[in-house]
């Protein structure tokens, strides 16, 4: 079943695009133009695009050094509780001491749960902000991108990566030209310092 799947789609495909090039060849006279875009080097390319990314580099920096505090702090609690482990398994301790360690594990499961929250929260925080801050500039991108390929007489636009397109004989390569229409009709805001 799943064969004939393939198939069905293979032949309406290649109808399609059949269809395609009479329309392009009615039109244009030249046959049907294909153009690829490469949308992350286009996102890594725009001004928009760097300047989002260097604020969320920012951001998480600065995280990152609570974390890296946090991280040094139980490393210097967990040294403090096998000290006093050693201690206790000579003998060496009173029933003071022993109490203290005890309180030490306690204080340190406390910690190395909310250092663990922390860097979920923290790795998750970024992530939405990145997916939301790259959202808008890829549909600004997309339009872009629909609009440059309606003014050249394009027949179809493939995203370079994703589209399952393996191979082309001929085809553009827009993505430059999508960066530098993007920087031109955008200027990325100052970040604030």
């Amino acid at each position: 079943m799943k064969i004939f799947r393939i198939v069905v789609l293979f032949v309406t495909s290649f109808l399609m695009l059949g269809t395609f090039r009479s329309d392009a060849q009615e039109n244009s006279g030249s046959g049907m133009r294909m153009a690829v875009v490469d949308f992350q080097q286009a996102l890594n390319g725009v001004e928009e695009g760097r300047a989002a990314k260097e604020q969320l580099k920012k951001e998480f920096e600065a995280k990152q050094k609570d974390i890296e505090k946090r991280k040094t702090e139980l490393e210097n609690l967990q040294k403090r509780i096998e000290g006093f482990q050693q201690r206790a398994t000579s003998g060496l301790l009173k029933p003071e001491a022993i109490e203290e360690g005890r309180k030490l594990e306690l204080e340190f499961r406390t910690k190395l749960e909310t250092y663990t929250n922390l860097v979920q929260d923290s790795q998750r925080e970024i992530s939405q902000k990145e997916m939301e801050v790259t959202r808008g500039i890829l549909n600004r991108i997309r339009d872009l991108v629909v609009e440059i390929g309606r003014q050249e007489g394009f027949s179809l636009v493939f995203e370079k990566n994703e589209s399952g397109l393996l191979y082309a004989s001929s085809y553009t390569d827009l993505t430059e030209r999508v960066i530098q229409e993007f920087n031109k009709k955008t200027k990325p805001t100052k970040s604030r310092r």
